[in-house]
This record gives C-alpha cells, sequence and structure tokens, in this order.
C-alpha cells in the first residue's frame, strides 16, 4: 500500500488527474453545464488546495486498488479497463444518486457529466498501468505467468523434490 511502486503512480495520477479535470471541466465544458443547473453552489473561484487534496486522495485509493486489482498485469488497456469501471461507479452511481437526493442539475448535466467521468477515470487508469508498468521489476515469470500459477508450480516442484529426496534418503539408510 505503501510501496515506492503506489506512491510514484499516487503523485503522477494525481498531477494528471488535476490537470485534466481542470481541463476538462475548468476550460472545455465551464459554459456547458450552465444550462443544466437548477441550483447554483459552485464557489467563484474553487479552492484549488483542496481539489488537489481530493485528486490526492482519489489517486491513492485508485493506485492501492489498481495493485489488487491487476495482479501484475500492467497495459494501457488493463488500465483503461480499470478506471472505466471506477468511472462507471463514480459517474453513474454516485451522481444518480446524487440527482435522487439533491436539487442541483437536470438528468441531463448528470448524464453528460457521467460520461466526462468515465472517460476522466479511464485516462487516470491508463497513468496508473503505465506508471505501474514503468516501476515493476521486470521478470520473465511475472510476465509470462501470474502469481497464482507460479505458487502452484513452486509448491509442486518443491513438493515433488521432497518426495523424491526422503525415497532416496530412506534408501541410502537400508543400505
Amino acid at each position: 500500500m505503501f510501496s515506492k511502486q503506489n506512491l510514484l503512480a499516487t503523485l503522477v495520477t494525481t498531477v494528471v488527474m488535476f490537470l485534466l479535470g481542470y481541463l476538462i471541466w475548468g476550460v472545455a465544458t465551464a459554459d456547458l453545464f450552465e444550462g443544466y443547473v437548477i441550483s447554483d453552489v459552485m464557489k467563484d473561484p474553487p479552492d484549488f488546495m483542496f481539489i488537489i487534496i481530493g485528486n490526492l486522495f482519489q489517486a491513492f485509493a485508485m493506485c492501492t486498488l489498481y495493485s489488487k486489482w491487476s495482479r501484475g498485469h500492467h497495459s494501457a488497456k488493463e488500465g483503461a479497463e480499470f478506471g472505466l469501471w471506477f468511472g462507471v461507479f463514480v459517474g453513474l452511481g454516485i451522481w444518480m444518486i446524487q440527482y435522487a437526493t439533491a436539487n442541483l442539475m437536470a438528468l441531463n448535466g448528470y448524464l453528460i457529466d457521467a460520461v466526462l467521468e468515465i472517460v476522466y477515470y479511464a485516462v487516470a487508469g491508463v497513468v496508473i498501468a503505465m506508471m505501474y508498468k514503468a516501476t515493476s521489476p521486470k521478470s520473465y515469470l511475472a510476465d509470462q505467468l501470474d502469481g497464482r500459477r507460479i505458487e502452484t508450480w513452486v509448491s509442486v516442484r518443491f513438493s515433488f523434490i521432497a518426495k523424491k529426496g526422503s525415497s532416496i534418503l530412506r534408501a541410502l539408510k537400508k543400505c
């Protein structure tokens, strides 16, 4: 959880999430949501320090979950898939609950934002996967086999050697 690999991925992902979020919601779609807002409760200007802290927590959670989810297989495709599911959780899950419980935005606004969230987190997932790939130890066995297959292979080999070794020792004792 606090490995060098996880912390580096968290740091880089935090920066990417902050910059990408600013580009998506602060620049590209700033005027888009004005037509869907019911109750304008946005701060003007936003408190960027707390946005960075929020991005840091999100990046750390995503990196930690990704490290468990990926099982050592790091690729852009794996990262995008992970980020996509994280985006579905946030964009569709949380925003639909928000729509049901608060009078902030029209449903179309939430749906547009859900699509943006899914893309945003998919990009973050790719960044996480690429950071894990760049910082992972290079191993032929790790590339060819996942952890469970390696453990099974090793335990089978060692149990075979142990059985043969004990058989040889018994035969030597008889001599």
